[in-house]
């Protein structure tokens, strides 16, 4: 499909010309292929976020491209549109995280403590008008923080400084992550989505113990999420380490857990 890349020249889409063609080559596409095989088809050629260029230029919106496929009766394409819209959308909240926290360390304000707290205060509230505007739940919109935040650093060549870097990080910005977790449900996404980040993330893979330490102290998660998460929710993907790195404080969790329910029942008792 990389040659359709041709028909995006000005003078073949403003006249609907690369449009038509374009659509009619896709029906005869889809009448012997499926729609992962053209999803794939079109990331492979790089046009699953170009598919708008097809259109003439006064007509290159989400209306005209939801309409036009709709008439041609091809839910197909609007099915990838629109994922691919959202992978878009995701991206460049993220992107916008790590440009703010990348502006603030050259104008220093990440190393003073108001300069942290309004940043904090400025990334909460980007994270809350994001929700509104795509109807994100705190559990997509945390983990894309997470991303953003974790993102933004600028490692260090020696592994020994890496973890330092990692829970600064995590101390320094935590508040945007507690403001993004009031509900049980997006502590557990954080946990996993973590989980998942330092495992395809080697030189973050034995700072996983620690950064969840970090969170459970900043009040991002809970001990019910932790244990949770211990017995029933660890991915598989470096399950048996990441346990082994929790297991002292999961233990320590379950042990206070253990006592709030022994005053409850002594209190029914005195009742």
């Amino acid at each position: 499909m990389e040659p359709l890349r041709t028909l995006q020249k000005e003078h073949l889409t403003k006249d609907g010309l690369a449009l038509r063609f374009f659509t009619d080559l896709l029906h005869v596409y889809l009448q012997e292929n499926t729609l992962a095989q053209l999803s794939k088809a079109l990331a492979k050629a790089k046009l699953d976020s170009q598919l708008i260029e097809f259109f003439p230029p006064n007509k290159r919106d989400d209306d005209c491209f939801e309409r036009h496929f709709a008439a041609e009766d091809m839910p197909q394409l609007l099915e990838v549109h629109r994922a691919t819209r959202d992978v878009a959308t995701r991206d460049g909240f993220v992107a916008d995280v790590v440009d703010v926290l990348h502006q603030a360390k050259i104008a220093d304000e990440d190393d003073d403590e108001e300069g942290v707290k309004a940043i904090n205060l400025r990334l909460a509230k980007a994270a809350k008008a994001a929700m509104r505007s795509h109807q994100w739940g705190e559990h997509l919109a945390v983990v894309l923080a997470w991303d953003g935040i974790i993102g933004a650093v600028d490692w260090a060549l020696r592994a020994e400084q890496i973890e330092t870097q990692a829970i600064n990080q995590v101390k320094r910005y935590s508040p945007v992550l507690e403001v993004l977790t009031t509900e049980p449900k997006s502590e557990i996404a954080l946990l996993k989505h973590i989980q998942r980040y330092v495992y395809d993330d080697p030189k973050l893979t034995k700072s996983f113990g620690r950064i969840v330490f970090e969170l459970y102290n900043a009040d991002v998660l809970s001990d019910s999420a932790i244990i949770f998460w211990a017995s029933k929710a660890a991915l598989p993907e470096g399950k048996a380490i990441f346990l082994k790195q929790t297991e002292t404080l999961v233990k320590k969790l379950e042990a206070l857990e253990g006592d709030d329910d022994d005053e409850e029942d002594e209190d029914d008792d005195d009742e």
